[in-house]
């Protein structure tokens, strides 16, 4: 995987083994079926699954050791092989969160949306479910006549992503609803995305323990899952601080 990223050739080992050796490999979910893990996967069906992944990587393991040491990128893979261990203790360490202002900011954004909620309940008059995009859909274009910019993906209605909420903001100054939704959204995926999934992801230590990945991005920097605390939020510089604020040091 390290070998192929430094190349540039970023893909998982399926997508490598289709491209290049023009091998269809099975995916796990392929083999496993409804079985919740491989020790309920019958041999038969597991073993030719792991040899074909084993062999595979072996095979481009030579291909791209030889063309690292041509394009004398020796040095590179060195040291990236060199952070494996270093990001390991990283992510058995762990990051500790503040789980005092975790409480008080989960609170506070429980409160915000539940405000923010009401607001687009009254402007609407009646109450209603702003997380159903079908019936935000209905509500904006079939009953309140506002212009529609575009359908989503596969067409079904119309989009009422942020993009189409930005329009209808400018198109309809005098309409506050657009506005009021986008407030909503906004405070509602803070919560989802940086806030609340870190009671779920602490350890009894109050520890998040994110993957650093090597391969994560193409510029050659770190990416981290579960949690992706390098990605936060930047629009609300008073939630910013308050979220970023949650990972002290130890």
């Amino acid at each position: 995987m390290l070998s192929g990223y430094i190349l540039g050739n970023a893909l998982g080992l399926k997508q490598r083994a289709l491209r290049e050796h023009h091998v269809v490999m099975e995916t796990y979910k392929e083999v496993a079926g409804t079985a919740k893990d491989s020790s309920m996967i019958p041999w038969e069906k597991l073993v030719p699954y792991a040899a074909t992944d084993a062999d595979q990587a072996l095979q481009f393991y030579y291909e791209d050791k030889e063309e690292v040491e041509r394009r004398g990128l020796q040095s590179v893979i060195q040291t990236e092989f060199a952070l494996i261990p270093v990001l390991l203790k990283m992510k058995r360490r762990g990051v500790l969160v503040d789980r005092v202002a975790l409480d008080i900011l989960s609170q506070e954004l429980a409160e915000t949306i539940d405000n923010r909620r009401r607001r687009v309940c009254e402007l609407i008059g009646r109450d209603f479910d702003i997380d159903s995009n079908d019936q935000l859909a209905v509500l904006l274009f079939d009953e309140l006549r506002l212009r529609p910019l575009k359908k989503t993906a596969k067409r079904t209605r119309w989009s009422v992503d942020e993009e189409v909420m930005h329009y209808l903001e400018t198109r309809y100054p005098d309409n506050p609803l657009p506005t009021a939704i986008l407030d909503y959204r906004e405070v509602a995926k803070l919560a989802s995305t940086y806030v609340n999934n870190l009671y779920t992801l602490m350890g009894p230590d109050d520890r998040v323990h994110p993957t650093l990945k090597q391969t994560g991005a193409s510029t050659f920097r770190f990416s981290a899952e579960k949690p992706n605390y390098q990605n936060q939020p930047s629009r609300d510089v008073t939630w910013k601080k308050k979220i970023k604020g949650l990972y002290i040091a130890g």
